[in-house]
């Protein structure tokens, strides 16, 4: 039985807000959608949403976005949170899975690199000039977040990536764990 892909989009709000909040947070869900039809996809926006003014949250509910209130005053407190969650989606779905993170920050790469090596595809959605660029080289597809504000994934590296991105999500790679997981009992333990 093969299992559907899901794909969890987790989006650091402190560092990537939209210009237009209202447009935006429905152009976000479009372009996910077009992009890759058929495909369950869970966005969660991450950061200090005490902030947002009731009439800027509800275009982000009527997009099916859910908002997780980071209130911590460390700055890495909401990285924390989302590297957690992200691993926690990958327990729950195993790959071919995607793994989306709109941000750019450099805390991601340890993260990026152990669900890469699990199995799952990394994508970054990234502002132009604030990414790190060890992020970008870890990701296994980049996109613009402008583009993707405006209802368009366009990738910086060739116009066919969506086509590409399509293409891996029909493939079902069997799940391998790495070796340095170990085996407990002839099965891979794949607790982390």
């Amino acid at each position: 039985m093969d299992q559907t892909p899901i794909i969890g989009v987790f989006w650091d709000f402190e560092n990537v807000r939209p210009a237009n909040i209202y447009t935006s947070a429905f152009n976000v869900q479009l372009a996910l959608e077009r992009a890759l039809p058929n495909i369950s996809i869970d966005i969660t926006a991450y950061g200090n949403t005490y902030n947002l003014l009731p009439h800027h949250k509800l275009p982000l509910y009527d997009s099916a976005i859910r908002l997780v209130n980071i209130a911590d005053t460390q700055p890495s407190a909401g990285d924390r949170f989302m590297m957690k969650d992200m691993f926690h989606f990958a327990l729950v779905n195993m790959p071919p899975s995607y793994v989306i993170l709109i941000s750019g920050d450099a805390d991601f790469c340890p993260t990026f690199t152990a669900l890469h090596d699990l199995g799952y595809t990394t994508v970054l959605i990234f502002q132009p000039g604030r990414e790190s660029k060890l992020l970008r080289n870890l990701s296994d597809h980049t996109f613009f977040w402008d583009d993707m504000c405006k209802g368009h994934l366009v990738s910086p590296i060739s116009n066919d990536a969506i086509l590409r991105l399509a293409q891996r999500i029909d493939r079902v790679r069997p799940f391998e764990p790495p070796a340095y997981l170990g085996k407990i009992g002839g099965v891979a333990n794949a607790a982390f």
